[in-house]
C-alpha cells in the first residue's frame, strides 16, 4: 500500500488540550506532524467535527495551537481512560512543529 502522508510523523507524547462545538475537554498525542496529530481522548468526537487543538511539545517550548478537521475515529481501549484514538488534520501546515522537534534527540520519528 502506499503512503499517503505528505509530512513526516514523529511519535511523541504530550498533553492536549481540545475544543469544538461540543465542548471541550483532554487528550494525549500518540503521534504529530505539521499537518495534524493523533491523539488519545475519553470522549468521541464524530469524523468531520472542526475542533481548535492546543498543547506545548515540550517544556521550554513555545505553546501551539492549531484549528483542524477529525479525519478518522477508532476505539483504542473500551475499558480505559483514553477509549478513542482521532486523527486530525490540521486547516494549514504548522511548520513550526518540524523545527522543534528536529532539536529534540529523544523524539522517535514514525
Amino acid at each position: 500500500m502506499q503512503e499517503r502522508r505528505e509530512h513526516e510523523r514523529h511519535a511523541v507524547w504530550f498533553p492536549i488540550s481540545v475544543s469544538s462545538a461540543d465542548g471541550s475537554g483532554i487528550a494525549i498525542s500518540y503521534d504529530v506532524s505539521s499537518g495534524g496529530l493523533l491523539m488519545a481522548c475519553p470522549g468521541r468526537i464524530e469524523p468531520g467535527a472542526e475542533v481548535t487543538v492546543t498543547f506545548r511539545l515540550r517544556e521550554g517550548t513555545p505553546e501551539q495551537s492549531a484549528r483542524g478537521r477529525v479525519l478518522r475515529v477508532e476505539e483504542n481501549q473500551p475499558d480505559g481512560p483514553w477509549r478513542w484514538r482521532i486523527a486530525v488534520e490540521f486547516e494549514r501546515a504548522v511548520p513550526e512543529i518540524e523545527g522543534l522537534l528536529a532539536r529534540s534527540p529523544a523524539v522517535a520519528t514514525a
